[in-house]
């Protein structure tokens, strides 16, 4: 993966993840979700394709879905 994509995951498992799960939300992954009612809240962490060495980037899709 390298060293961009190490600290990404570093990021997301120690920053992300807790206050996402302190929020209601479950973790599969890189897949966030939480049910509130009638609609689900989804965040996904996407990495970016061009990550290498220790350059890199990641995006936040972000998603609602209605019942």
């Amino acid at each position: 993966m390298g060293k961009a994509g190490d600290s990404i995951h570093e990021v997301v498992r120690l920053g992300l993840a807790p206050m996402l799960k302190a929020h209601g939300f479950k973790k599969t992954g890189f897949n966030f979700v939480r049910r509130s009612g009638a609609v689900a809240h989804y965040l996904n962490v996407q990495l970016s394709s061009w990550n290498s060495g220790a350059q890199g980037g990641f995006y936040l899709n972000v998603g609602l879905m209605f019942d």
